[in-house]
């Protein structure tokens, strides 16, 4: 009866930890995603923007890929070409996705309520979550 009454105990208290140990890596995530995205020099930014529409005029993207692979650090799978503009991925955790969208308009897109969400960064940047 003392036996099981300790390892009840001890399930417990190893379920809490662990459900600690989750909620900081979450919350850790979270804060990396957002830092990533504050890092990035929005003069940069402002640059691929211009790119991009000039691009899109063109309807030739070659010059936005290899911008967007060296500025961005990222790969040419996570670069979607939309008919409004360009989603660029920077994380993915389970479901949910984070990145760049810029706009080939001088639109200012700040969609909270929708999925995707845009937060508007500056000119036809802006920053999109998609919830899954």
């Amino acid at each position: 009866m003392v036996n099981t009454v300790v390892l009840i105990k001890k399930f417990v208290l190893y379920i809490i930890l662990l459900i600690a140990l989750i909620i900081t890596f979450l919350l850790s995530y979270k804060y990396l995603i957002e830092s990533k995205i504050k890092s990035l020099d929005i003069q940069n930014l402002k640059t691929i923007c211009k790119v991009v529409q000039l691009d899109n005029k063109i309807k030739n993207f070659d010059n936005t890929f290899s911008i967007l692979e060296k500025k961005l650090k990222v790969e040419q799978k996570d670069i979607r070409i939309t008919n409004i503009g360009i989603y660029v991925k920077l994380n993915t955790f389970f479901v949910e996705e984070k990145g760049l969208f810029f706009s080939f308009y001088d639109t200012k897109i700040n969609q909270k309520s929708n999925d995707p969400s845009f937060y508007y960064l500056d000119e036809c940047i802006s920053q999109y979550v998609i919830k899954g």
